[in-house]
């Protein structure tokens, strides 16, 4: 697969059809949930099928963008037994992986945010013993918005969100294919995140790819960290490079930028 394809088939849709989903589409999905949640078992998140009517009736004018929620066949919780850093970075990581998954079988999904929901309404919705503040509501689109060039006019340059050795000074193109890494850079600009805020930075020193956060806003700013990183691995995959992260280890220079981790090319 290239990696436009790639980012291609990440659909995207706030519109689904009033089509509740099949026994098979059910077993499909509980599937892919059991798979993802044997994955994530180390990282204090799981996550868990809705069914759409229930959930959207008990957040209807509380969940979703400004109290608008969003109205789905089914919603996905990302549920969190544990608050920490590495919680929410994984737990988005992961349910990038689900939409991935979701995409192939042909559903459109959406992220849907709760963290303005009291406490008390998400455990009467949802009966779990853990923090839900993200659900991903999914079903048959409508419509389609997909990951594509067009919305590269809006994104940051590589030139802006990758560097070499310190922050003050940007990558080029050119040096950038030197590494083999432009392709990745290019199309991994467009990766989701809050309010396209775009608050990722990479810096490449000594054969290794440190991630920051530009701007540190809280938890919000973990779940792009989290996605980003997918993305990487992903598209890092496609050109040949086996690539993995770790949390645990210190950033190559000093910054008030947000350390989330380092990878590899």
């Amino acid at each position: 697969m290239r990696l436009n394809e790639f980012m291609e088939q990440r659909k995207s849709s706030r519109e689904y059809k009033n089509k509740k989903l099949s026994k098979k589409e059910i077993a499909l999905v509980e599937e892919i949930l059991d798979d993802v949640n044997n994955k994530a078992k180390d990282c204090n998140v799981d996550y868990r099928l809705f069914n759409g009517k229930d959930v959207y009736e008990g957040l209807k004018g509380e969940g979703g963008y400004s109290g608008v929620m969003i109205e789905a066949p089914a919603y996905i919780t990302l549920g969190m037994s544990q608050l920490n850093d590495k919680a929410y970075i994984y737990g988005s990581y992961y349910l990038e992986d689900i939409i991935g998954k979701l995409s192939s079988l042909g559903f459109g999904t959406c992220w849907v945010s709760l963290f303005s929901v009291d406490k008390e309404l998400k455990e009467k919705v949802f009966k779990l013993n853990e923090t839900v503040d993200f659900i991903l509501a999914f079903g048959k689109p409508v419509t389609q918005s997909i990951l594509t060039d067009e919305p590269y006019s809006n994104r940051l340059s590589m030139e802006e969100f990758v560097f070499f050795n310190d922050f003050n000074t940007p990558a080029t193109v050119e040096k950038l294919e030197d590494y083999g890494l432009d392709e990745i850079f290019y199309y991994l600009r467009n990766a989701p995140s809050a309010f396209n805020k775009q608050p990722w930075r990479f810096l490449i020193k000594d054969g290794k790819i440190d991630l920051f956060i530009d701007d540190f806003q809280g938890n919000v700013n973990l779940t792009d960290a989290g996605i980003v990183m997918y993305y990487y691995e992903q598209l890092a995959a496609l050109t040949g490079i086996n690539a993995s992260w770790d949390l645990e280890v210190d950033p190559c220079i000093e910054t008030d930028k947000k350390f989330i981790g380092r990878t590899n090319f």
